[in-house]
């Protein structure tokens, strides 16, 4: 017979990732801890909340992330270096150790290409000013504001490329493809099943000869949402005619599902919405509803929710009872004034106190939408 004895093992080795306890910054004299903490996903441990799980690829990461901010700021030289130590209890601590380098500032901006806006237009609408902190997150967001301001008054194309030169300071050459000028030419939409071209071509406030502006057709777009036919709406750049200076759009939706129905049942332990100063009281209730967002295929919609419950002990008696009857009409001729129509039927009966209530009524709600 062979034997063999095996020693306990003295040590453990824990399976589970060390826990973050503490995030130790140095080397940032302009840019507070509290600011950086913020820029990172990982964590430390901070009162009854845990820190984040250690991981050597994820904390790599997150220090690209602090480079790319302290960049943002004007800090192109920055280096980011870390080390970290570990405890008998499976924590760590985390040393982040950053070296700023230099503050650049603007010199000064070069603009090649702009007609429709003047140098000093641009640069008073881009805000950039000589000798101001160098922001390339701040430049980015003014020249995304810029390419909006070209797109809502005709140009479509415009294209904005900017580049740095790094010496003492920072040079900014920004050069500016502005594209024609161009008016709205054909729509097209691709009929859907059920769902007619008319009544996807009423929500929209583009039209054929307009003006190409960006923020109407991102609002038609919103519209289509908000008609509950779609799950997708995308109106793309089409076709572009120098010829006729005009630029086709084609519009894109992918439909909803129309109709649905559910049914919910439960237990509930509150208050009597009914009532004031009532003690609170346990009652087993089934809610139902059905709608059809798309009747008569014109977007109308219907929606039908019912309501019944019980309350304890007497909870095989129907004791509360509500009914409600929804029609939405989206257009009142040809304006686009949502007309609501709801008839209800409401009742109660409280056996244990003998109050009853019987509601019922028509109620219609008439919206428009400023802007």
């Amino acid at each position: 017979m062979l034997l063999i004895s095996l020693g306990q093992v003295s040590g453990q080795v824990s399976s589970e990732s060390p826990e973050i306890i503490d995030i130790q910054i140095s080397g940032n004299d302009n840019l507070s801890k509290s600011d950086l903490l913020n820029q990172i996903s990982i964590k430390e441990k901070r009162g009854f909340s845990s820190g984040s799980f250690y991981n050597r690829h994820h904390l790599t990461r997150e220090e690209k992330k602090l480079v790319n901010y302290y960049t943002q700021n004007g800090f192109l030289d920055v280096q980011v270096s870390d080390s970290v130590s570990f405890n008998q209890d499976n924590e760590v601590i985390v040393y982040i150790n950053i070296i700023e380098g230099k503050e650049y500032y603007l010199r000064d901006v070069s603009l090649t290409g702009n007609t429709v806006f003047s140098d000093e237009e641009y640069l008073d609408l881009i805000e950039f000013k000589g000798g101001s902190k160098f922001n390339t997150f701040k430049i980015r967001e003014n020249l995304i504001e810029m390419l909006s301001l070209y797109r809502d008054n005709g140009y479509p194309l415009i294209n904005i490329q900017d580049s740095i030169m790094v010496d003492d300071s920072v040079s900014l050459y920004i050069k500016v493809k502005e594209g024609l000028k161009l008016d709205i030419g054909d729509i097209n939409v691709i009929e859907q099943e059920q769902i007619s071209a008319s009544v996807i071509k009423r929500e929209l406030i583009i039209h054929t000869g307009d003006l190409f502006n960006l923020t109407n057709i991102e609002e038609s777009k919103r519209r289509l949402y908000e008609t509950s036919l779609f799950n997708s709406v995308n109106i793309r750049l089409g076709k572009v005619n120098p010829d006729s200076l005009t630029i086709d759009l084609d519009v894109d939706v992918i439909p909803a599902k129309f109709r649905a129905f559910d049914m919910n049942l439960g237990i509930k332990q509150g208050y009597v919405e009914e009532a004031i100063n009532a003690d609170p009281e346990l009652s087993v209730g089934l809610s139902g509803s059905w709608y059809h967002n798309n009747l008569f295929d014109a977007s109308r919609r219907i929606r039908i929710e019912t309501n019944i419950s019980s309350i304890y002990p007497s909870i095989f008696i129907p004791q509360k009872f509500k009914l409600d009857f929804f029609y939405v009409e989206p257009w009142l001729h040809k304006y686009r004034l949502p007309l609501t129509i709801n008839p209800f039927y409401w009742y109660i009966d409280k056996l244990s106190s003998g109050f009853v209530n019987t509601a019922y009524g028509l109620r219609a709600i008439l919206t428009y939408r400023w802007f």
